[in-house]
């Protein structure tokens, strides 16, 4: 278990649930938007003191290496111009056989050390005033008292909010466990809760994926402290599509469909015409959705993609940013991704 020195001021980014790999391909712009947003939040935190990626920023089921490029990329960059302490957490959807990450090659092979890229498996890394671990089943983390450390970051299953019968640990052990405030990945909708005096958050997917995601709003959370008290708060991206599910009855007007990843079940108690369906298609267009499904009654779909000025939307975010942000990182970005990393293979830790 590796050790580093306390922060007793801080703040650091949390980001979880990536999940680079979409296996659809007519969502697969949606890999490379997570990207971009990644780029974008750490640029407009680019006074963080700690970032920390919670687990399942790949899937190894569905590897695409120029993604994984990219993201290993950005978070080398930040190591190796010791920007930030940068904390690679190991997710269940990463890894062969789930043991070690696709990012460790990158993340390893980058310098090490207090302001370097760190890897965190189920043998956990003290960072205070956090402690972090991977993913280790449905393991309790060691409590407050044993770790020192008034936080625990992971990626961890909690059974009160999955269906019943699910594995997981309770929000009762966890409350239990001693710690003011504790930071999860694994599970994609974010939660925030006060149990027993012990405020436990769902950091949630930083970009939606598929239909499991329907309904939830990607983003990350930030978390300030000092020697007395912490603040959390998660920010949602206004630019990411939202995941939704439509039912409507033919005739009926169209909700609100601009920049979503959208199913419309259309029904109707007599077979619907092919001119109303086209209908609904053009008007459904109209509102510029990211991708659009419909499905009929007689289980035909008709799919379209209808892809939005998302980068538009992004850059329009980032001048919203104080001028400093925006020079500061954006002139980082600019001449770091014009350079080659030296990236020393043998130096594995």
């Amino acid at each position: 278990m590796n050790a580093f020195y306390p922060q007793l001021i801080g703040k650091a980014l949390l980001v979880s649930d990536m999940h680079l790999g979409i296996s659809d391909p007519n969502l697969r712009d949606l890999d490379n938007l997570k990207l971009d947003n990644l780029d974008l939040v750490l640029r407009r935190h680019f006074d963080a003191t700690m970032i920390q990626d919670l687990g399942d920023g790949a899937d190894s089921r569905i590897l695409r290496p120029e993604l994984l490029e990219r993201l290993c990329k950005t978070y080398a960059q930040i190591a190796y111009h010791g920007m930030k302490r940068l904390f690679v957490l190991v997710g269940n959807h990463e890894g062969t056989k789930r043991e070690i990450a696709p990012l460790s090659p990158f993340i390893i092979g980058t310098k090490t050390g207090e302001y370097g890229a760190n890897l965190v498996t189920d043998e956990s890394i003290i960072a205070p005033p956090f402690f972090m671990r991977g993913w280790a089943g449905d393991i309790l983390p060691p409590p407050a008292s044993v770790t020192g450390c008034r936080f625990f970051s992971g990626h961890l299953r909690v059974r009160d909010w999955l269906p019943s019968g699910a594995k997981g640990v309770t929000l009762d052990e966890l409350a239990g466990l001693g710690y003011e405030a504790i930071f999860l990945g694994d599970f994609h909708k974010p939660v925030s809760v006060n149990h027993n005096g012990c405020h436990i958050h769902s950091v949630g997917t930083f970009g939606a994926s598929s239909w499991r995601d329907t309904d939830i709003r990607s983003g990350y959370v930030l978390v300030m402290w000092d020697e007395d008290t912490y603040e959390a708060k998660r920010i949602a991206f206004d630019s990411y599509p939202v995941f939704k599910k439509v039912k409507i009855n033919v005739g009926d007007d169209l909700p609100d469909l601009h920049n979503s990843v959208v199913r419309v079940f259309l029904s109707s108690p007599e077979p619907i015409p092919s001119e109303v369906i086209e209908d609904y298609k053009a008007r459904i267009t109209e509102q510029k959705p990211f991708y659009f499904e419909i499905h009929t009654n007689d289980t035909s779909i008709i799919q379209d993609t209808v892809h939005t000025d998302a980068d538009r939307q992004i850059e329009a975010e980032i001048n919203q940013w104080p001028s400093g942000s925006r020079t500061l990182l954006g002139q980082f970005f600019s001449e770091s991704k014009s350079q080659q990393i030296p990236i020393n293979w043998s130096d594995w830790r």
